[in-house]
């Protein structure tokens, strides 16, 4: 009758119903209703594949997942995680998962240098990541925090999943941290769940303080992009600046599948992923 299940219960296995206690399995079949009724097999709710991994669910829009949920260099249970909190920015998805791979913004807006030519990756055809060398060039107190930390020596991995997850992998010297954006379209525009992490050590009483401190680097880091990129009209074909990188992080988005049931977005034509976030 049309009751968001979200209001239901876990009772076992199953999910029951808010309005009149029925009962639904996981693969979105009626289980039981109250009063001894046998439910019919026609009664049946649309199911999503999901999976929990980094302290987070994944879901995939639709019936079959065409590949696993993302998978970084360090195992879920050697990283501590931290979720902030999540922003809503006016611009599309495809704009904040683009920033990632925007070298001449890294290197002018983010005071990076690059020490070496960044490295393209496919492992997949849902997934592109991109490994950089980089030394630090801002004067921020973050910036010199960084550049402590690492020696000036940064060594990145952006990787995105299925057009909307972004993951980035830093290493400092030793400090190995992680920041995971999660990006879900909303009327607004488009939500952002950060998810902050650090390598586990055998120092575990630091543990609560390396993942704070890792949420402030990153949040300084962003910050900066989070104002302009609120209300941004991204039309990247309008002629931005010729980056190789960007332009095959593009032609990656474009090749991803679309969803019917969406919209074309402006130029260039890419549709809703099918990942979602959080």
């Amino acid at each position: 009758m049309g009751t968001h299940l979200a209001h239901g219960t876990v009772v076992g296995d199953d999910l029951r119903c808010p309005l009149h206690h029925w009962l639904w399995g996981g693969d979105g079949a009626c289980r039981r209703i109250p009063g001894g009724e046998a439910p019919s097999r026609s009664l049946r709710q649309r199911v999503y594949p999901v999976a929990e991994r980094y302290g987070s669910v994944f879901l995939f829009n639709g019936p079959v997942p065409r590949y696993p949920a993302p998978e970084l260099a360090v195992a879920d249970s050697e990283v501590i995680l931290l979720a902030g909190r999540p922003v809503v920015l006016r611009c599309s998805w495809v704009a904040v998962a683009s920033n990632g791979f925007d070298m001449q913004h890294l290197t002018s807006v983010h005071g990076r240098a690059l020490r070496q030519e960044p490295e393209i990756e496919r492992p997949d055809p849902y997934t592109l990541r991109l490994r950089s060398a980089l030394r630090v060039t801002g004067r921020s107190l973050e910036d010199r925090a960084i550049r402590w930390l690492s020696n000036d020596d940064v060594r990145l991995a952006v990787t995105c999943f299925g057009g909307t997850v972004v993951a980035v992998e830093s290493e400092l010297g030793r400090t190995r941290s992680v920041l995971l954006l999660c990006l879900r379209p909303v009327p607004e525009g488009v939500e952002i769940v950060p998810v902050f992490g650090v390598h586990r050590n055998d120092f575990k009483a630091w543990d609560s303080l390396r993942v704070h401190l890792a949420r402030r680097l990153f949040t300084a880091f962003i910050r900066k992009d989070v104002a302009f990129m609120d209300d941004m009209r991204f039309h990247p074909s309008a002629g931005g600046p010729r980056d190789p990188v960007l332009g095959e992080f593009l032609e990656y988005l474009r090749q991803l599948p679309a969803d019917a049931d969406e919209s074309s977005l402006p130029e260039p034509k890419l549709q809703s992923s099918p990942i979602g976030g959080i």
